[in-house]
Formats: C-alpha cells, structure tokens, sequence
C-alpha cells in the first residue's frame, strides 16, 4: 500500500489530469469534482498533522528500492 505522503502529492495532480476530459460546458461538474478533489487533500493532511510527533527523528517517510 502506498504511503500516506504519495497519496497526498499524487492525488491532486490525479486530479488535474482527470479534470482535462471533462467537457468545458459542464461547469458545475467540473466545479464539484475540484472541490472534491481539494476536501479530500485536505482531510489527509489534516489527518498527516494530527499523526505527527514532535520527534527528531525523521517521521512519514517512504524507502522505495531504486534500481
């Protein structure tokens, strides 16, 4: 499962590439899918801040093996 950090930066650019084959007459739907998109951003990184421990060391990090 990915981490909580590449949810919260994928998911609006997800978002934007969505929002690109709405048709531009639908304005209330293009509208209410952005606002989605952004309530739902903003309650993972409400939810990230309320996670976070005023620690020193490194917290919410994700190791990918590279080639």
């Amino acid at each position: 499962m990915p981490n909580l950090i590449t949810i919260l930066i994928a998911l609006p650019i997800l978002a934007a590439l969505a929002l690109a084959f709405f048709p531009r007459t639908n304005d209330r739907a293009i509208r209410l899918f952005a606002l989605f998109a952004t309530i739902v951003t903003f309650a993972l990184s409400c939810f990230l801040f309320a996670n976070f421990r005023a620690a020193a060391d490194m917290q919410f990090v994700e190791h990918i093996p590279w080639i």
